[in-house]
């Protein structure tokens, strides 16, 4: 597998105005052995703390980058904003889905519960299982007897055709 990596960029002046800017790269820890995937995925990403900076990072001047917030807030080359999403709008999120989670387990426990006391007592559930097991053995037995007359019928009136064919030959003759 070849990999071909470009350069990464020098942050220089960039970094200066913006402390908290770091290559994607730079932050991220890894095998050594995916030091060219690595390089490869993030490229010159630049991750930053705020949007402000993010923003100035992006589209300053001549030159653009791909930058990307802690918060996960995209801002490419292309001038397209995605994702991301303040903390504690996440957090209520997060809050809001336990909630509706926790609501859903418990209605499903209540009706498991109910499921539960209506359901007969093991023993008669033992019993009705002893009592099929049974029936089904006397039906088994019967559809062998049935089976076995069947077959003297037929057999019989194979004979009975086979008779009945030798008499129409006479007649014949």
């Amino acid at each position: 597998l070849k990999v071909s990596t470009k350069p990464l960029i020098n942050l220089g002046g960039a970094a200066s105005s913006s402390p908290s800017a770091k290559l994607a790269y730079d932050i991220i820890q890894f095998d050594q052995k995916f030091e060219r995937v690595v390089r490869f995925v993030c490229g010159n990403t630049i991750v930053c703390e705020s949007h402000s900076e993010a923003k100035a990072l992006a589209y300053n001047g001549r030159s653009r980058h791909k930058v990307v917030t802690v918060d996960g807030t995209l801002f490419d080359k292309a001038g397209t904003i995605t994702g991301g999403r303040g903390s504690q709008g996440m957090e209520r999120l997060m809050q809001r889905w336990e909630e509706g989670h926790m609501m859903e387990v418990k209605q499903s426990y209540s009706r498991l519960e109910k499921e539960l006391v209506q359901l007969p007592p093991l023993s008669r559930m033992i019993a009705e299982e002893q009592e099929n097991e049974k029936e089904i053995e006397t039906m088994t037995e019967a559809l062998k007897e049935v089976k076995t007359v069947l077959k003297t019928r037929e057999e019989k009136k194979a004979g009975v055709l086979e008779a009945i064919k030798t008499v129409k030959e006479k007649k014949k003759q």
